[in-house]
């Protein structure tokens, strides 16, 4: 069996931010840790659109919402970034290798755009300029699957 890596087999064709959002207290003038699990909801979600006419062809969309807890919506802090990824899977990579180049390869190279945009944008803000930590790929792969089976099995009623 041959190995497949993922970042040789995949053409990026493009990757942007398509909204960036953040919302600070009233009056803040102190540096906060984002990533403080104690103080912030942290939800990171993807999907995955693949072209219909070259199924090589593919599109992820990639959310990261960070919400500060116990806060009114008046005064809270929150950071909201959607990214998109255009992808698509080199013309010599087998079909059946197709699904971990979707799920994994590409959704890879998001979360390394979605970390570049979030060092980014909290950079023009008093929180210096944070790094996103490491992003449990499975558990998103998981939650991802749940959501499809939910949306399958409603469309069978």
């Amino acid at each position: 069996m041959q190995k497949t890596n993922f970042f040789s087999d995949i053409e990026i064709l493009e990757q942007r931010v398509l909204e960036a959002h953040y919302s600070d207290r009233v009056n803040n003038e102190t540096n906060v840790n984002l990533l403080d699990s104690e103080l912030f909801e942290i939800n990171i979600e993807y999907d995955l659109y693949i072209n219909n006419q070259d199924d090589r062809e593919h599109y992820i969309l990639i959310a990261l919402e960070i919400n500060e807890k116990n806060q009114n919506d008046e005064d809270a802090l929150s950071l909201n970034i959607l990214t998109q990824g255009h992808y698509k899977i080199k013309q010599e990579v087998k079909k059946k290798e197709y699904d971990s180049l979707y799920h994994f390869g590409s959704l890879s190279l998001g979360i390394n755009h979605l970390r570049l945009a979030f060092f980014n944008l909290t950079s023009l803000t008093l929180n210096t300029g944070q790094s996103l930590p490491l992003v449990n790929m499975s558990a998103l792969h998981e939650a991802y699957d749940k959501k499809i089976k939910k949306l399958r099995a409603k469309e069978k009623k």
